[in-house]
């Protein structure tokens, strides 16, 4: 347990996702959750009117918003874009950054979250699992394992496509060490997917993007 108060931000990376982003943004508002969005495509995702970066509103709807910060990266690969939102979050100052996607949001008791998050956090750069349901169809399911929670962001990387972190060892130059993530959920918050919100063309671009994906990995 650290003796220092937690300073957590979600980290959230978008391409014209106006109405699930809305979502989003109106869950965090409500817990009055800071954030920290990175506009810009992903290099497997069809490029949506000759622009790497968002043309829906997406942007201006993240800047209307209090306490977010809109930054930009764009044609990359997933990795390069969370490791661009970690050193962000260190930059600002956080000691924790949650990981959210658009077509997620939150809900729960923020405080307690944090509560229980200060008692499981320590000195070193640590991985947590979050509470997590998924909606398909009408059906809901619970997920347990989720890693979604990052203590020290500035001092892990992600490499790869499939939740693969690491802790930057600053010791020793240019050397890693894999993170593996604390199997207990921090309770207080749970994240809830559904697509729901996003039209079938949109859900198309999707999954012809993670069709890609999955083929270059």
């Amino acid at each position: 347990m650290i003796k220092n108060e937690i300073k957590l931000v979600a980290i959230v990376p978008f391409y014209n996702d106006f109405k699930a982003l809305q979502r989003l943004l109106l869950s965090l508002s409500s817990m009055k959750l800071p954030s920290i969005l990175c506009d810009g495509r992903f290099i497997h995702f069809q490029k949506i009117k000759n622009s790497d970066l968002s043309t829906d509103g997406s942007r201006f709807l993240v800047t209307a918003f209090k306490n977010t910060k809109l930054i930009s990266l764009g044609p990359c690969k997933v990795d390069k874009k969370l490791n661009k939102l970690l050193q962000e979050a260190a930059k600002e100052g956080y000691t924790h950054a949650l990981l959210l996607g658009c077509d997620e949001n939150i809900s729960g008791n923020l405080e307690l979250f944090k509560k229980r998050l200060k008692e499981k956090t320590i000195s070193k750069p640590q991985i947590f699992c979050v509470s997590f349901k998924e909606s398909s169809k009408g059906k809901t399911k619970n997920h347990p394992y989720i890693n979604r929670i990052f203590h020290l962001p500035g001092e892990i990387m992600a490499r790869g496509t499939h939740n693969r972190f690491f802790s930057i060892e600053k010791s020793v130059k240019n050397s890693i060490r894999a993170l593996r993530a604390n199997p207990s959920i921090i309770e207080g918050l749970t994240i809830q997917h559904d697509n729901s919100i996003r039209n079938s063309e949109r859900n198309e671009l999707m999954k012809n993007y993670q069709e890609k994906l999955s083929k270059d990995v």
